[in-house]
């Protein structure tokens, strides 16, 4: 007797399931864990909260390898969690044992967007229409708050420039004052600035928004309605922060001061602890802006 071909069903018509609205995506990165030779042992799946901070872990290792294998996988995972993320409470490591199939099945997709998505991805929330609003509506206020900055940049460093001006003004600055090329701090032995040889005991310029009553051990705060990173050099990248230093948080300086070309004047950096337990260098300026001052 022959056997009739199975229909095929779309998850809309499996017990009532509905997708993809009802289904929930969480961000995660996958990284396949090898052994020596480059054979598959493992995989680590790191879930992460919408600002793209771990929140837990999955080592999920094959059922066909042995101890020593499983060891080293569990090692990677560990080091690879401590080298690449940052958070201030301990990310849960969850150890699973999988069964590696070697059969694969194709899945059928729409040939058009699913929900007004143009990547494959469901859509979840609010329409297209309301968003573009929303991120329009942003984009002036945006707007707005750079034509402020502009016209009251060029006043006193000191100035208090009001809750709008956050983090968008320190990160500019931070990036900007990054990748100079004079270090004035401790143990620069040569430099150069903008290609000439600078002799290691010239220094750049006093820093004309950097407060001058900062020195080991003081503590420190942000100036109202602004935060910077924490970075851990002078010379990394806003990527590669290590935490903030935000409105209203009180810290210490360990040590510094390290000399940074900014912009339009001289970007001073120091090391800093919050009171929270994060440490990193921190501007106490940028061209335009005075950012760190003692605490009264």
């Amino acid at each position: 007797m022959s056997q009739e071909k199975q229909p095929v069903y779309t998850t809309s018509e499996i017990g009532g399931i509905r997708a993809p609205n009802n289904f929930q995506a969480i961000d995660a990165t996958y990284y396949n864990l090898t052994d020596t030779g480059g054979r598959p042992i493992a995989g680590l799946m790191v879930l992460l909260d919408r600002l793209h901070r771990p929140v837990s872990a999955e080592l999920h290792v094959y059922d066909d390898v042995n101890e020593l294998a499983r060891d080293n996988a569990l090692r990677q995972s560990q080091v690879l969690l401590q080298e690449r993320y940052y958070s201030r409470q301990a990310v849960p490591l969850r150890l699973l044992e999988v069964r590696q199939e070697r059969r694969s099945m194709e899945v059928t997709l729409p040939t058009t967007p699913v929900g007004g998505s143009e990547t494959g991805k469901p859509q979840n929330g609010l329409p297209w229409q309301r968003i573009a609003a929303v991120a329009g509506g942003v984009l002036l206020v945006l707007a707005l708050l750079w034509g402020l900055t502009r016209l009251w940049g060029g006043r006193s460093g000191t100035e208090d420039v009001g809750t709008d001006a956050s983090i968008a003004l320190t990160t500019d600055e931070t990036a900007d004052a990054a990748p100079a090329d004079t270090a004035t701090g401790e143990g620069a032995e040569s430099a150069t600035v903008d290609g000439t040889f600078i002799d290691p005991g010239t220094e750049l310029p006093t820093s004309v928004n950097a407060r001058s009553d900062l020195a080991v051990g003081t503590r420190i705060q942000i100036r109202p309605g602004l935060q910077a990173y924490l970075l851990p050099s002078p010379d990394a990248g806003a990527e590669e922060s290590v935490g903030f230093i935000q409105d209203g948080q009180v810290a210490t300086i360990l040590r510094g001061p390290v000399q940074r070309r900014g912009e339009s004047d001289t970007i001073v950096w120091w090391y800093v602890v919050t009171e929270t337990g994060d440490e990193g260098w921190a501007p106490a300026n940028t061209s335009k802006l005075t950012l760190l001052e003692p605490v009264e």
